[in-house]
């Protein structure tokens, strides 16, 4: 095989018309091009697209993860503490940031009081 070469990968985000679209890399060496298969590239941009067209098979390590998945919607009684301090709060925000902004609007009434 000769290096340099490329290989590819799809979607991507490069264009190749009727709506396909792909990715490249340059690879210098086997241990690079071994490398790329192994993450998801493929030799030839034919290859790449029709494995664009099967079904992904999920990982073991990807199907079952370490730690569950948060709920990135706040909690109730978060909402209610954030609204009784004053905190004008955004649907968006998950009960990280709004743990958050209570901690500030706390620290805030703190500095007040002294």
């Amino acid at each position: 095989m000769d290096f340099p070469r490329y290989v590819f990968t799809s979607p991507g985000n490069l264009s190749a018309g009727w709506g396909r679209t792909y990715g490249e890399e340059i690879v210098n060496d086997d241990g690079e091009y071994e490398a790329a298969i192994k993450a998801g590239f493929y030799g030839t941009l034919p290859e790449a697209f029709e494995a664009a067209k099967s079904p992904k098979p999920v990982k073991a390590e990807e199907a079952k993860s370490e730690e569950p998945a948060k709920d990135k919607t706040a909690e109730p009684d978060l909402v209610a503490k954030a609204e009784a301090l004053g905190i004008k709060v955004d649907k968006r925000w998950g009960p990280d940031r709004l743990a958050e902004e209570i901690a500030k609007a706390e620290e805030a009434k703190d500095a007040v009081r002294e």
